[in-house]
């Protein structure tokens, strides 16, 4: 294994390593240089023909340098024909975004009405004996029920029989409305908030272990799930939309407690779903079915805890999905959920055949690096976080775009607080590089607010501000919250500091005690946007550390609990 680089300085190759992973061929097999070489080659080779004679050695060099450059013209063709492919499969990957986010209606602000409580345990009611749907319901985990996700179960459950060949069919078909009608003018279902159905009475016949061995409940949790899956799959893909990102942050906050509720529930209940703890033993169609629907959903909050900054949320998340995925079974879903719950095993389990390993051991680097990089800083710990920050990043697949991206920037951070400016500027210009290609505006702006922290960390201070302000202007197009917050900082407190530079920030001059007031309004945004209150004491928040300097600055002056005029929007072009 290679160990980091022991010195402070970069590798001399860095610079060169860093530009892309296939670069390396770009320069060669550009069209001049090819022509280039080809005819060279066979000019040698044509040259060598009418000198060598009868020469055995010269012949055999005349020959092999034709072939050599018959290759290098394959070889350019070759390399055009997978450009080609990978511009086809872009252009797919755009439009099955743009399929994803069609008709998505996004919700308003959420009204307050208090906490939900949680629904009492229905009761058991007689008069419902026989109701096959209604036991289903029963036997769920759940007791809330969206309405649409709701239709799409019941209307699975009814074509269940209807599926296989040679079975009984019912003797009088049934429409989905009119069975939720029936349940509603009996007492199963009653109406909750945005759009639930809250299960009230129940049946007591058919028992569980009837109900658990038919078609009808190897449908109903697929599909319930399937629903959820798909709708969280398409929020997902709009955060990163700036016509639905603002939508799309909604749309999380008022969902995620239910789908989180969906999979813990469903992991604490998987003895009544699918297999025991054999991994040889076949499991049952209800999880078969059920997993990569649960995997989906569970990907889509990591997206959204990612933007909204709190990843620990989906601790108990991925440590269901890990207990509901067995290693024989599902040896990538449940390596990967292991590692996102903070379990990182010692080494994979997984083949360095298998297409995901590469990927798996990346993820489990990067989780390290971070935990070496949050702890107590010290050199050696640096060191060790970028070279696996480095790994990690080699490592991805190259369509993991916002992998990469992500990995870049934190490689990039780890470099600045070493002092390894050039360094850092390399990996932050190629994480800006990649993302800029539309595949991550996220994670475009998150580069150009940490080349902000380079160029302030080099005494380029106006740069390091013209950063700030384009990033929070990326930001403020997503409607990313966390991200608007943290330029507000940076914009803030180095407004406290640095007073001087307040004319590129302010639409108007003022003077100092005017610049530290309004970079006082911008530190209390930012605090409100992260869900904190302006007196909360915590010493390792920034924005409050600025506010109190900006308070000893203006003794006699009350500070601005909210923001006054916001920061000037930058020049929009290709440089930060």
């Amino acid at each position: 294994m290679t160990e980091p680089n022991r010195s402070g300085e970069p590798d001399a190759g860095s610079a060169l390593d860093v530009v892309a992973k296939s670069s390396a061929w770009q320069g060669f097999l550009s069209g001049a240089s090819v022509i280039a070489t080809s005819l060279l080659l066979e000019i040698v080779s044509k040259l060598l023909e009418s000198w060598v004679g009868e020469s055995q050695v010269l012949s055999s060099l005349s020959y092999w340098l034709s072939r050599i450059a018959a290759l290098v013209v394959l070889a350019a063709a070759g390399y055009v024909l997978w450009r080609r492919l990978a511009a086809v499969r872009d252009r797919a990957r755009a439009e099955r975004r743009l399929r994803l986010m069609a008709e998505l209606i996004p919700p308003g602000p959420r009204t307050e009405l208090g906490d939900e409580t949680e629904p009492v345990a229905p009761q058991v009611d007689s008069s419902l004996d026989g109701n096959m749907v209604a036991a289903i319901l029963r036997d769920l985990p759940f007791r809330r029920y969206e309405a649409a996700a709701l239709y799409e179960m019941v209307t699975a459950v009814l074509a269940a029989r209807r599926r296989v060949p040679d079975l009984e069919r019912p003797r009088q078909e049934r429409a989905t409305a009119a069975v939720l009608d029936e349940l509603r003018a009996a007492g199963v279902l009653d109406f909750g908030r945005q759009d639930r159905r809250v299960l009230v009475r129940v049946p007591e016949i058919p028992a569980p272990d009837t109900v658990r061995v038919s078609l009808e409940w190897e449908a109903a949790l697929p599909a319930l799930l399937r629903h959820h899956a798909d709708r969280a799959t398409r929020w997902a893909a709009a955060l990163d939309s700036p016509s639905l990102a603002s939508g799309a942050r909604r749309w999380f906050e008022q969902e995620q407690t239910y789908l989180r509720e969906l999979i813990i529930r469903t992991a604490e209940h998987r003895a009544d779903f699918g297999p025991s703890d054999d991994t040889t033993a076949a499991p049952r169609a209800v999880l078969d079915a059920a997993v990569p629907e649960l995997v989906r959903i569970a990907e889509a909050l990591d997206l959204w805890s990612a933007r909204d900054d709190h990843p620990d949320a989906n601790t108990p998340v991925f440590r269901a999905i890990s207990e509901l995925t067995s290693p024989g079974r599902y040896p990538v879903e449940h390596e990967l959920a292991r590692i996102r719950s903070g379990r990182v095993p010692h080494r994979s389990e997984i083949s360095w055949l298998h297409p995901y390993k590469a990927a798996l051991v990346a993820r489990a680097d990067i989780h390290r690096a971070l935990a070496l990089a949050s702890g107590r800083a010290t050199r050696r710990r640096s060191r060790a976080a970028a070279w696996l920050l480095e790994r990690a990043w080699r490592r991805l697949p190259r369509k993991d775009v916002a992998g990469e991206v992500a990995a870049l920037i934190d490689l990039g951070l780890v470099y600045v607080r070493e002092g390894r400016l050039e360094a850092a500027r390399e990996r932050l210009d190629a994480a800006r590089s990649l993302a800029d290609s539309g595949r991550d505006p996220a994670g475009a702006a998150h580069a150009i607010e940490s080349l902000g922290v380079l160029w302030w960390a080099r005494g380029e201070r106006r740069r390091a501000l013209r950063s700030w302000q384009r990033a929070l202007g990326r930001y403020h197009d997503l409607d990313h919250h966390r991200g608007v917050a943290r330029c507000l900082q940076h914009l803030g407190s180095a407004m406290v500091v640095a007073p001087e530079y307040g004319g590129q920030l302010l639409p108007e001059a003022f003077d100092a005690d005017e610049v530290r007031a309004q970079a006082a309004g911008w530190l209390a945004e930012a605090e409100r946007l992260r869900g904190h209150s302006l007196d909360h004491a915590t010493p390792a928040c920034l924005a409050t550390h600025y506010r109190d300097r900006a308070r000893a600055a203006l003794p006699e002056r009350p500070l601005p609990a909210e923001i006054d005029r916001w920061p000037v929007s930058a020049p929009a072009d290709r440089h930060a």
